[in-house]
């Protein structure tokens, strides 16, 4: 094993820069990478194979570090994709060092691109999130966001709500809220699926 490579990430298109660039080697069998906003201690040299190293959102206790292979992540990308209906050109806009942002950024680059990425430093905005959306240019474009992210965007309306009905987005949910959002965005004419991460 080669190691942890750690990135620190402050929301900005650089830091994601840096993170997809340690993401493409990790999964043709460079470090492992764990991405994160804050300074951390030397990780555990994680078993081989890993890929990524990444925190969990700790909603049973204390967050944990989780080692994921190569192999997890792709197979989880292929299945999106497959779901999805193909390659597409991928929006980050979600924050990086959780595992359905660094999902995103593997699905990119799986379609052999990288992700456009949102500038999350000053937190999701609808207006930020059209214009992101417009730099995706006219492939197929997809992005994945949370029920709070798409109810601000259909709360905020206009640009930020066509930038939406443009892309097919996909998103981690429980059933009301889910509910809330696909009804939203049908009345919109826009098509969605649920996954997680």
């Amino acid at each position: 094993m080669n190691g942890v490579r750690v990135v620190l990430l402050d929301g900005s298109p650089g830091s994601v820069a840096e993170l997809t660039a340690a993401l493409e080697s990790a999964l043709d069998g460079g470090p492992a990478v764990l991405p994160t906003t804050r300074t951390t201690p030397e990780p555990p040299t994680p078993p081989d194979g890993t890929a990524v190293v990444i925190a969990t959102s700790g909603s049973t206790g204390g967050a944990k570090l989780v080692a994921l292979t190569a192999g997890a992540l792709r197979a989880s990308a292929l299945a999106t994709q497959a779901r999805l209906g193909g390659p597409a050109r991928w929006l980050l806009a979600l924050p990086a060092d959780h595992v359905a942002g660094v999902q995103v950024v593997v699905r990119a680059l799986l379609a052999g691109t990288v992700p456009v990425v949102q500038d999350l430093r000053d937190g999701f905005r609808p207006d930020a999130f059209a214009v992101a959306t417009a730099a995706l240019g006219d492939a197929r474009r997809c992005t994945s966001l949370v029920p709070t992210q798409l109810g601000r965007v259909l709360d905020a309306g206009g640009p930020a709500v066509d930038a939406c009905a443009a892309t097919r987005p996909c998103w981690s949910a429980g059933p009301r809220s889910t509910r809330r959002c696909t009804s939203g965005r049908a009345r919109r004419g826009s098509r969605s699926s649920r996954r997680t991460g």
